[in-house]
């Protein structure tokens, strides 16, 4: 079974194959579809934050942690603010 591995906006991706043709490198294998999504996600938020930053506004660098757990906390957060 050969693997391979690669980096794909801050995540490692390892797939595995269990094709001898991979290891002679005559196949290339394609991320999963998990791995796309992943990845395409993050090129969203980095485009969002690169956009809002453009426009004048203070973004961080690195978001540590949502700062809601859930939807329903989120709306009774902004609910008391009226």
């Amino acid at each position: 079974m050969a693997e391979a591995a690669w980096a794909c906006g801050g995540c490692v991706v390892k797939v595995t194959q269990q094709h001898d043709e991979f290891d002679r490198g005559d196949v290339m294998i394609s991320p999963s579809l998990k791995t796309k999504m992943a990845y395409f996600a993050s090129v969203r938020r980095r485009n969002y934050a690169a956009s809002l930053r453009l426009e004048g506004f203070d973004v961080p660098e690195k978001a540590s942690e949502p700062r809601f757990s859930s939807k329903e906390e989120a709306v009774r957060f902004h609910s008391r603010q009226r």
